[in-house]
């Protein structure tokens, strides 16, 4: 059943646009360093382990697969959702103990008494975490006698160092009633004297600062980058992809009713050694929206290829970009980034504003199933080669006059070749949503809305 199944995901699977939709967190991944000896390390995210092998995916992208016996030893990053009380372990054997902010492959950053530590990877072997305050205090407590008054004292100096003041105050009082301790007593007043304290700033807070605007992103990130990636995957000429093994099994378990998902152990477990292209044939087949964001692309499909080479590149830069255009303070509805125009964030964000912007009739920049009647081209040529010319400003020169012809042909070939009928809507940048045309200005130069069904969507 197992090469069936296979040549089925191969051949037998006509891939389905990615239906829009938005998509939650991806899971995390355990990441982890592999110290394979001493001279190297494989920084990246466990994929699979048992009791003999792990598999790490690097950073890079490429699985690689490690016997456990035969490495010198595994430091397990950890995950934080807030800081948390932990220690820092140097490759030296020092320890830096602190409120551990963030444990990275480049980097582990903590407070040391509210003061930030930075420090590099390289020094560090592993980082612990501390157990949660209720579960050290519980072993702190069973491992002293409460005869002992020395060991009972230095349990409540312990909790008041942690600001765990309700259990310190219990404590003190235990001692007090037994032991009549004046030490005791004192420590007893200087906690209910500082609860006090707290109780009072909390029944009179200090007004709240006024709330800093929302800063509104100026480009995608690089995730998002990424999902448009998946949007335009061709499947007959695929980029490189990769999709992790965990992300296999999760599709198992969400979809495995399904009659295209291998239902035994044996079987998933050849679908998720198989190649990660027909992996990405059965998401799309079954529409598994909350997985396509587990999806990575690692080279850029032909279509956004031709995009940055054809048009982003070589003249939509260097002509509708500059400041006096639509790259500057007046650039209108139609606004280009320009700053840091080679890297994939800018180009995927004009990308997503040519796609999403309409003109003042309401017309697309760009036509899907008609490439050389697309705006964006009839704009580009001279006014007396075209039906519908650029509008009329100070200064506009036609992009593809002369001898530039061929860069419109370019522009007819990066469009010809993006996914169309029906053309996906991404489920990324909804702050980008580009102002709506104006109104008409009086009834006669009114033009009839399009019917709800045929409304573009943003």
């Amino acid at each position: 059943m197992i090469t069936p199944l296979l040549v089925l995901l191969a051949t037998g699977l006509q891939a389905e646009t990615p239906d829009p939709e938005r998509i939650g967190p991806a899971p995390v991944t355990p990441r982890a360093i592999v110290f394979v000896n001493r001279s190297k390390e494989v920084p990246g995210h466990l994929e699979y382990e048992d009791p003999h092998v792990v598999i790490v995916e690097r950073l890079d992208g490429v699985a690689e697969c490690f016997h456990k016996d035969t490495v010198l030893g595994i430091a397990r990053l950890v995950e934080l959702d807030a800081p948390r009380e932990g220690v820092v372990i140097m490759r030296d054997d020092s320890r830096q103990r602190g409120l551990i902010v963030q444990d990275g492959f480049e980097r582990v950053e903590l407070l040391i008494n509210g003061v930030p530590l930075v420090i590099p990877r390289e020094r560090v072997s592993h980082v612990l975490l501390e157990a949660p305050l209720d579960q050290q205090y519980l072993q702190y407590r069973l491992s002293i006698d409460s005869s002992d008054l020395e060991s009972h004292l230095g349990l409540c100096r312990w909790l008041i160092q942690r600001n765990a003041y309700d259990l310190a105050i219990k404590e003190l009082n235990q001692i007090v009633s037994t032991h009549r301790d004046p030490e005791a007593a004192r420590m007893l007043r200087m906690v209910e004297a500082q609860v006090l304290l707290q109780q009072q700033h909390d029944d009179n807070p200090p007004p709240a600062p006024e709330p800093k605007p929302q800063r509104i992103p100026d480009r995608l990130t690089d995730r998002e980058v990424n999902l448009i990636r998946v949007y335009e995957i061709d499947l007959e000429n695929p980029p490189r992809v990769l999709v992790p093994r965990n992300a296999v099994m999760e599709l198992c378990e969400h979809y495995g009713t399904s009659s295209l998902v291998p239902d035994t152990e044996t079987e998933q477990l050849a679908l998720a050694a198989s190649p990660s292209i027909d992996i990405v044939r059965l998401l799309f087949k079954l529409r598994a929206r909350e997985l396509y964001d587990r999806i990575q692309v690692l080279s850029e499909p032909m279509a956004l290829q031709l995009f940055r080479e054809r048009v982003h590149d070589t003249w939509l830069m260097n002509n509708c970009s500059t400041t006096r255009c639509h790259g500057g303070t007046g650039a209108g509805r139609f606004s280009l980034q320009r700053a840091r125009s080679t890297d994939d964030r800018t180009r995927y964000t004009n990308l997503l504003m040519i796609d999403r912007f309409r003109c003042d009739d309401g017309a697309s920049l760009v036509d899907w199933d008609d490439p050389p009647s697309s705006r964006l081209i009839q704009y580009g040529l001279p006014a007396d080669q075209t039906n519908t010319p650029h509008p009329d400003v100070p200064g506009w020169k036609p992009v593809f006059g002369g001898s530039q012809r061929a860069l419109a042909k370019g522009a007819e070939l990066w469009i010809g070749s993006m996914r169309s009928t029906p053309r996906p809507v991404y489920p990324v940048g909804e702050w980008l949503i580009p102002a709506p045309p104006p109104e008409p200005a009086s009834p006669a130069d009114a033009v009839e809305p399009p019917d709800a069904d045929e409304a573009p969507t943003p």
